[in-house]
């Protein structure tokens, strides 16, 4: 672990800005953009991770957020369960699934060796060392953002649901998001997953180390695990009110959820505690808001207690039967506590009944708009609310 840690610092083999990071090599991009031969991988990328999906067009977003080893994937799906969601009828849009077939067709083709792996692993392996694909994510990283947004831009072309699960961290791009998926008649929820810095990294290096010994064992995956550089998940941490302050992460959360009239739903969920945490942490739902219809304001959510399954090894997609509480015991207060699928179901019945209106001769919208714009008098995005 010492070994990846170094060599992911900042301008090192491993980070970011590494020499051999797929965006450098000359191979695949020039002047910043992909070569056509890269492109024809882009599209295959493209096709497999939408291959599969029901993808309902029901233009309901689910917006992840969090830092690194967070737990994110796993607390979605007992949220989904709880709200009446049908994941196969989501795409899940992560960078991360970019990066691991990114490797894959390198291992396939031979460029992993001739062009991503750094002169430093070869020289530690040729010094009996062992190291595994995906250990080189970072070299990975700029790529695998341009796939995930060209996967975004195709699905809300498209209408359909989707689940965008990323870190989140930066504020202003947050609230691009929200104005895109508003523009293009989107739903949003934004279900934020928090932990401490000191948790997050503890996490960070279990996940490392259990992937790291199936690898070496032939237990699990051959590409061993991803790495985080400690440098960039402390950078998560370093939020607007400075460390020790909400996170980037949460706080680009709350913005999204504040800013967009869009958002139906916004929960943030927080495991406490440190290190010590590492595999029994649960989380524990802080704020449960929504908003009976876009535009409207955020109020709090009314339900009886409930239980939400947690990680059992936090970050590695594995359940555990645990409760957490949300500790609320409010009476229902009406359309606020309605389920979050009976919301978004409400608002398409809407938005269909509208464009049913809009055909009808001698229509005219209430002040006098198109059917095609929002009710900020926005265009909706292309075939119109629906």
């Amino acid at each position: 672990m010492a070994q990846v840690r170094r060599l992911s610092r900042a301008g090192g083999p491993l980070s970011v800005e590494g020499s051999t990071a797929t965006t450098n090599v000359g191979a695949w991009f020039r002047g910043g953009e992909p070569t056509p031969l890269r492109r024809r991988l882009h599209r295959q990328l493209l096709v497999e991770a939408n291959a599969g999906a029901r993808a309902d067009q029901e233009r309901h977003a689910i917006v992840m957020a969090g830092p690194p080893g967070a737990g994110k994937s796993t607390v979605r799906v007992p949220f989904m369960a709880a709200e009446g969601l049908d994941p196969a009828s989501y795409t899940v849009i992560d960078a991360d699934h970019f990066k691991e077939g990114l490797v894959h067709a390198a291992l396939a083709d031979g460029s992993y060796e001739r062009f991503i792996k750094p002169s430093e692993i070869r020289q530690l392996e040729a010094a009996g060392e062992r190291f595994f694909p995906l250990e080189m994510s970072a070299l990975l990283q700029e790529e695998s953002g341009l796939l995930a947004r060209a996967q975004q831009r195709q699905l809300l072309r498209a209408g359909a649901n989707v689940i965008i699960d990323t870190v989140l961290s930066n504020p202003d791009k947050a609230v691009e998001l929200g104005g895109r998926l508003e523009a293009m008649g989107y739903t949003v929820t934004v279900l934020d997953v928090e932990v401490s810095a000191e948790l997050s990294q503890a996490r960070i290096e279990h996940r490392w180390a259990l992937a790291y010994r199936e690898a070496l064992t032939g237990v699990g995956s051959a590409g061993g695990g991803r790495w985080v550089p400690s440098e960039y998940a402390r950078q998560v941490f370093d939020g607007p009110q400075g460390p020790g302050g909400p996170s980037r992460s949460e706080a680009a959360a709350a913005g999204l959820a504040q800013t967009c009239p869009a958002v139906l739903r916004y929960q943030v969920l927080r495991t406490p505690g440190g290190r010590e945490q590492v595999l029994q942490g649960q989380p524990q739902l802080e704020v449960d808001l929504a908003r009976s219809g876009p535009g409207g304001p955020l109020q709090p959510v009314a339900r009886s207690t409930r239980s939400v399954a947690a990680p059992t090894a936090p970050g590695d997609g594995r359940q555990s039967s645990a409760p957490v509480q949300s500790g609320r015991t409010d009476p229902p207060r009406g359309p606020a506590s309605m389920s979050l699928a009976d919301r978004v179901t409400r608002q398409a019945q809407f938005r269909e009944a509208a464009q049913r209106s809009a055909a009808a001769p001698g229509w005219t919208s209430p002040a006098g708009r198109g059917p095609n714009l929002s009710p900020g008098g926005k265009p909706r995005g292309p075939g119109g609310s629906r």
